[in-house]
């Protein structure tokens, strides 16, 4: 589905879930290079800046949560930009990115604000889909929860939740940390289409998105921790419940022992000798858990 938004000098083509048809299109308005074009019908491609002659094409993988499946999905879009037009083009729904377009749609104020400029348009778009502050978030909320059910309560499902978290935060650093070298170059002097005053602008970007990806690397460390301790607690409470039982088995070995020299001694087997028997057994079973409290392994 091609959309288009005329504002001034500028044009912006948003293309959703592109089709072969709409890949001509630009080959023949644009002329795109073929392998770039490829590169926009391709499902799966790394972060990716490079620069022609006359527009400045850029590939970038964005997070997504899915709701139905709890999982943390790769939305690929594609830019290309030069100073008359700027094309977008996705697959999936990016949040931030048909906020924008809705907006300009809609609104003179906001195509005055937004497409001033094809650099002015491009840094709004990145800074609206590249704030991924929310997400982290969610899961530093999540690492608190678990920190805390780690050391309250023997819960069987902190394993997974753990696992869980662990895996969001890992698809969190595949998706965003590649990003960085996207922005290098997009702030490098070399890049002739970023208009020198937004240079600043994409600096902080750039700025940020290293933020983001020592958060996240500080999240990764910390889930592996948790993970770690929770490992060495649950090998703890196993060791201790077999400490327990192997007590128990050693007590209750030692009563049977006793009741084996009862049936098996000539004339002992008497009613008067029951008594005696229970004092007996009553008393072996106190000094086994007497001895047992006295080394501290109860």
């Amino acid at each position: 589905m091609v959309n288009k938004i005329q504002a001034q000098n500028l044009l912006w083509v948003d293309i959703k879930r592109p089709k072969k048809a709409d890949i001509e299109f630009l080959e023949k308005k644009y002329r795109f290079h073929p392998v770039d074009l490829a590169d926009s019908l391709s499902k799966i491609q790394l972060p990716k800046l490079s620069f022609s002659e006359d527009y400045l094409f850029i590939i970038l993988q964005i997070p997504i949560f899915n709701k139905r499946t709890k999982t943390i999905l790769s939305a690929k879009i594609d830019i290309f930009v030069n100073d008359d037009f700027l094309v977008t083009i996705h697959r999936e729904k990016i949040a931030g990115l048909e906020e924008i377009f809705q907006k300009c749609v809609s609104s003179k104020k906001a195509r005055e604000n937004h497409m001033e400029s094809a650099s002015g348009l491009l840094y709004d778009i990145l800074l609206k889909i590249l704030n991924y502050y929310r997400m982290l978030n969610h899961t530093r909320k999540k690492i608190d929860k678990i920190e805390k059910k780690i050391f309250k309560s023997q819960d069987p499902k902190i394993v997974e939740d753990i696992s869980l978290v662990r895996r969001e935060v890992t698809d969190l650093v595949k998706i965003i940390i590649p990003q960085k070298t996207v922005l290098r170059k997009l702030v490098s002097k070399n890049n002739g289409y970023i208009a020198p005053q937004f240079r600043k602008h994409f600096q902080d970007l750039l700025d940020n998105s290293q933020k983001i990806s020592e958060t996240l690397e500080n999240q990764k460390d910390i889930i592996e921790s948790l993970q770690d301790t929770s490992e060495s607690l649950a090998s703890y409470r196993l060791n201790h419940i077999i400490k327990i039982l192997t007590i128990f088995s050693i007590i209750l070995g030692s009563l049977n022992f006793i009741l084996q020299l009862y049936f098996i001694s000539p004339g002992a087997r008497k009613p008067e000798n029951i008594f005696g028997l229970s004092i007996i057994m009553i008393s072996a079973a106190c000094l086994g858990i007497a001895m047992f409290l006295k080394k501290k392994w109860l």
